[in-house]
């Protein structure tokens, strides 16, 4: 705050007009005996204002109602521009930081209140199981951190496109995995792989947007990123799915209706968000769980219904062969040949 003594706090009044321009009326002061004056704090004037007229604008209180009274009491006492003109910036700097934080709270609680009430507990991650040593060191971290590193430091990296636009986010499915885009890279790779699960804590305390199917299509890829971020937008991962009804693939609750919705999270995912790792049989799972110092800590399971589609994978494959492939997409599946 201004270092100026808050004089005529209680009698005046502070209001944000158009432009977000800030007006203080004190009633102390008749300029050529004109009453209702109002201090332009961006111009470093007075204004006459019809009463009526500015009281239609929301009033300042509190803590930012003083700060701007004490730019008001110094102004009168030096007549210095320069402090003013300065000091309404910071005062501006300090709004728009506490408006940014009001909203991120809120959403931080609506998507946290959303995932509790739809059991919402943990987050999916395939991966090369080469990758395993480094996730579980650095944690997973997007393309941009490896650009400068060395050859052997770089992870196998499974979608080199990225046709979604954003090569630095990290994907992520609710509850099971991507298994149409998971049994794809498969398919194209000879490696071990496994299935990371992570914290829920993540898409309410991390920088992520919610996509409804997988964030290359084009009904999701031209969606504003802000919009993608709203708590509204994860409803939507839950809610019917074009002509397609939720209630007809008979999925928990904590499922997203489309198998291929996808969270994209723009911050790196420290290691201790990482749950337990899955691997697909015990002879993949011996050979990982004994290399190095830093996978003891973390739970190891053999469980093949992750490397496995959703129960509700027939509707689906029905629904797709249907409609007509996007060719200019490779990252829609083509279910003719997917074999459960």
């Amino acid at each position: 705050m201004p270092d100026s003594s808050l004089e005529n706090l209680s009698d005046c009044t502070v209001y944000i007009y158009k432009d977000n321009h800030v007006f203080v009326h004190d009633p102390n002061i008749q300029i050529n005996r004109i009453p209702h004056q109002f201090f332009d704090i961006h111009e470093t004037r007075f204004r006459g204002f019809d009463p009526n007229f500015i009281k239609k604008f929301p009033k300042i209180d509190g803590e930012e109602k003083e700060f701007v009274i004490a730019i008001y009491n110094h102004w009168n006492k030096y007549k210095n521009s320069d402090y003013v003109i300065k000091s309404i910036k910071q005062f501006y700097q300090e709004r728009d930081l506490k408006k940014s934080l009001k909203i991120t709270n809120e959403r931080r609680e609506a998507v946290r209140i959303f995932c509790q009430d739809h059991n919402i507990t943990k987050l999916c991650h395939f991966t090369q199981a080469d990758n395993l040593n480094s996730i579980l060191e650095k944690g997973l971290l997007g393309q941009s951190h490896f650009m400068e590193g060395l050859s052997n430091d770089k992870p196998k990296i499974n979608d080199t496109i990225r046709l979604d636009g954003y090569p630095d986010a990290i994907s992520l499915s609710i509850s099971f995995p991507n298994y149409l885009m998971f049994y794809k890279y498969r398919c194209n790779s000879d490696k071990d792989w496994v299935v990371l699960i992570l914290r829920s804590d993540i898409l309410w305390e991390y920088d992520c947007v919610f996509c409804k199917e997988n964030a290359a299509s084009n009904n999701v890829r031209f969606i504003d990123l802000g919009d993608r971020k709203d708590v509204l937008a994860l409803e939507e991962l839950f809610g019917d799915f074009d002509v397609t009804k939720r209630s007809e693939l008979q999925i928990p609750d904590w499922f997203p209706t489309h198998p291929q919705a996808e969270v994209l999270v723009f911050d790196p995912i420290p290691p201790n968000n990482i749950l337990e790792i899955h691997f697909e049989d015990i002879k993949i799972l011996s050979k990982y769980s004994i290399v190095g110092d830093s996978l003891k800590k973390y739970e190891f399971w053999e469980n093949r219904d992750f490397f496995y589609p959703r129960t509700d994978w027939r509707v689906w494959k029905q629904k797709q062969m249907s409609m007509k492939q996007d060719p200019n997409n490779p990252d829609v599946i083509d279910y003719e040949n997917f074999p459960f």
